[in-house]
């Protein structure tokens, strides 16, 4: 159980970093709410571990949170086509998980 509710932390890290949201997409990413039905993520159906996060063109805009680290279970990463900018952290490598990682058309350095 210590697993999901970290998931949803390093999730609620990610929403912090956003600092623009036109759409109000993440109106739902609130601690009362299980994480596995917040917009855009997809969680494994047995373990509820998050597998996937996609949010593509949605024209929002932020930091890429270290959060995002935590997510051990994590195989897709794809936020393209937003306004995310700053460093990509060296330490999404360590994710054994990812085997998709899409940043395509942000304002990364």
């Amino acid at each position: 159980m210590a697993s999901l509710y970290e998931d949803a932390i390093s999730l609620l890290g990610f929403k912090n970093y956003i600092s623009h949201d036109p759409s109000n997409l993440f109106t739902d990413w609130n601690p009362s709410t299980n994480h596995c039905k917040w917009y855009s993520i997809q969680c494994d159906p047995l373990s509820r571990r998050v597998k996937y996060l996609h949010i593509t063109g949605t024209n929002i805009s932020g930091i890429l949170s270290p959060s995002i680290e935590n997510l051990t279970g994590l195989r897709t990463l794809s936020i393209p086509h937003n306004v995310f900018s700053g460093e990509i952290s060296i330490e999404i490598g360590e994710i054994m998980d990812l085997e998709t990682l899409e940043l395509q058309g942000n304002k990364f350095i």
